[in-house]
C-alpha cells in the first residue's frame, strides 16, 4: 500500500501569483530529508490569470494540488485546504 504525505502544506491565495510563484518555488527547493510533503494551495476566487497560471505550474509539479474555493475568505479558504489534505 501507498504511503501518504507526512505533511501537507496549505496555501490559500487570491490574485497574487507573483508571490505565490515564489512561495512555491522557495518551498521546492528545501532539504525535507524524507519528509513527503504535498502542497494544497486553494485559490479563492482569483479574477486574474492567477488560477491560470497556477494550473500550469501544478502540472510539472507532482505533490501540488490546486482546489477552488469561491466563497469568499482567507478562513474559507484554509478550511477547505484542510480539508483537502491527505497527510494526517
Amino acid at each position: 500500500m501507498a504511503r501518504g504525505p507526512d505533511i501537507t502544506v496549505v496555501i490559500p491565495t487570491r490574485e497574487r501569483w507573483p508571490v505565490l510563484r515564489g512561495t512555491l518555488e522557495a518551498l521546492a527547493a528545501q532539504d525535507l530529508d524524507g519528509v513527503e510533503v504535498e502542497v494544497v494551495v486553494v485559490d479563492n476566487g482569483s479574477r486574474d490569470a492567477s488560477l491560470e497560471r497556477l494550473r500550469q505550474h501544478a502540472a510539472r509539479v507532482p505533490d501540488l494540488r490546486v482546489v477552488e474555493q469561491p466563497a469568499p475568505g482567507a478562513a474559507a479558504a484554509r478550511n477547505r485546504g484542510v480539508a483537502e489534505a491527505r497527510a494526517p
